[in-house]
């Protein structure tokens, strides 16, 4: 019989369960072939073995369908290919706008802090009389330096302490604060302002006794 080539637990139980099922409808089955004159019975088949065959038979058709099922769902359609990338797409755009901004004002909170260490580090120095002389700031587009000197035109360059920008922003307001040796007092008041290209703005003031507020 072909199931007695299919091996397996799962397979044996298949069958098993498609025998139960047809005993139920076939109880007392016997299948007769054609007689001979006097009567005698050319094959016989018992009901086990009629049941086992029908057995048979119905786990080749549930392993046709099983096959044929799986068959035809082995792919995506090209609809379901498309829906997919069309959600992955918006989903992607969503997170990347949320993002952004989020990034942006990372920038900001980063660069304004940096500049504000910047400048407690430039009195520091100046109020500590370090070489002899006055300590200052550059705020420029892409940087900002820490310079030893009266002015960044005439300053040491060996002493440069430079950080970059990030290029999301854009800073304005002062741009060079120099910090006088000894008092530490600022040649210059006024605000820094960072913008990002979201709109959104730090601001860093100095007063005249050197103290910054922001």
């Amino acid at each position: 019989m072909l199931t007695d080539y299919i091996k397996g637990p799962f397979m044996v139980c298949l069958r098993h369960i498609a025998t139960l099922n047809f005993k139920t409808h076939s109880q007392d089955v016997c299948l007769e072939g054609p007689t001979e004159p006097g009567g005698a019975s050319k094959s016989k088949f018992s009901a086990e073995n009629y049941t086992t065959r029908q057995a048979d038979i119905r786990v080749v058709r549930v392993l046709n369908y099983m096959h044929t099922t799986i068959k035809k769902r082995k792919g995506f359609t090209l609809l379901e290919l498309m829906l997919a990338i069309t959600i992955i797409a918006i989903i992607a755009a969503g997170v990347i706008a949320l993002d952004i901004p989020a990034q942006q004002r990372n920038d900001l909170d980063t660069a304004r802090n940096s500049i504000i260490q910047t400048l407690h580090s430039a009195r520091s120095k100046a109020r500590a009389v370090d070489g002899d002389v006055s300590w200052g700031v550059s705020i420029q587009s892409s940087t900002f330096v820490l310079f030893k000197g009266a002015s960044y035109a005439s300053r040491d360059t060996s002493y440069d302490e430079a950080t970059d920008m990030p290029q999301t922003l854009v800073p304005s307001g002062l741009s060079e604060i120099v910090f006088v040796k000894r008092t530490g007092d600022p040649t210059s008041t006024g605000t820094i302002t960072l913008t990002s290209k979201t709109n959104e703005q730090r601001t860093i003031t100095l007063n005249a006794k050197g103290m910054i507020d922001y």
